[in-house]
């Protein structure tokens, strides 16, 4: 199950992507394994997201393959968040 957490206000998207940046240690490309982190689900969980397209019921976040190497940009992973939260506000 996720952790449920309230974000702080953001000024603009740049103060949303360094509040992540040092909150999760992300980079401009993160790992599989960083994303789960910064995700909040297994690193299986989300491996599995890839190929079902889904991850917690809301659209996987966008991933790059570069060879055998996935990859997620931190605008991306905040993306997801974001989807996640309207979803969950949505259904409320």
């Amino acid at each position: 199950m996720r952790n449920s957490t309230t974000l702080p206000t953001f000024g603009t998207s740049l103060d949303k992507i360094e509040y992540y940046q040092k909150l999760y240690q992300l980079q401009h490309r993160n790992s599989s394994k960083q994303a789960a982190f910064a995700l909040h689900v297994d690193d299986c969980t989300l491996r599995k997201s890839r190929s079902k397209g889904y991850l917690l019921g809301v659209e996987a976040p966008r991933h790059i393959k570069i060879g055998n190497t996935v990859q997620y940009r931190i605008e991306d992973i905040i993306d997801w968040i974001e989807a996640v939260e309207l979803e969950n506000a949505e259904g409320m």
